[in-house]
């Protein structure tokens, strides 16, 4: 089985658009509301939001296995403040869970944003999300829990987990 991770471009935004479609509703169905769901995915993954984080400087990376896209994670070197890395995303398609392509991706991040000189990484995770607890065993801990307000009367509440690197 062939895994490569390959940093992504602005061609890839329609590649990362279809995963987060296949990946978002069975993710969140059981915490968020449809209504929810669909606010959050055009707030934070139509092609315009994208192209922004692209050019803000976000790194995006493909996971592929065999050469087909199965996962993606996003962050951003130097978050408030400098030297601290923010983990935006990881995301991996339902029936390659449980391959250690998350934690892959994961372990890329911390060797890209180390060698950038970052010191800390940080992420939000639902608080309802299995995936904070992939985290835990990667070694994050939970910094606090934070309600995010997103609008339409909508709130993320979440978790912020660290890891000095």
């Amino acid at each position: 089985m062939q895994i490569s991770i390959t940093r992504a471009t602005t061609e890839d935004i329609v590649i990362i658009q279809s995963l987060i479609q296949q990946i978002w509703k069975p993710t969140y169905r059981h915490i968020l509301s449809e209504a929810q769901m669909d606010y959050m995915l055009d707030m934070m993954y139509s092609t315009e939001v994208l192209e922004e984080q692209f050019k803000e400087g976000h790194i995006f990376l493909l996971i592929l296995l065999e050469g087909k896209p199965v996962g993606f994670a996003g962050y951003q070197n130097n978050y408030k403040p400098d030297g601290v890395c923010k983990l935006h995303k990881i995301y991996v398609l339902p029936d390659m869970q449980g391959m250690q392509l998350g934690k892959k991706l994961f372990e890329t991040v911390k060797e890209e944003t180390t060698k950038a000189g970052q010191q800390k990484l940080i992420l939000n995770v639902n608080r309802y999300n299995k995936a904070a607890d992939f985290y835990k065993k990667l070694g994050m801990q939970i910094a606090e829990e934070v309600d995010v307000e997103i609008g339409n009367g909508y709130f993320m509440n979440d978790y912020v987990m660290s890891i000095d690197l």
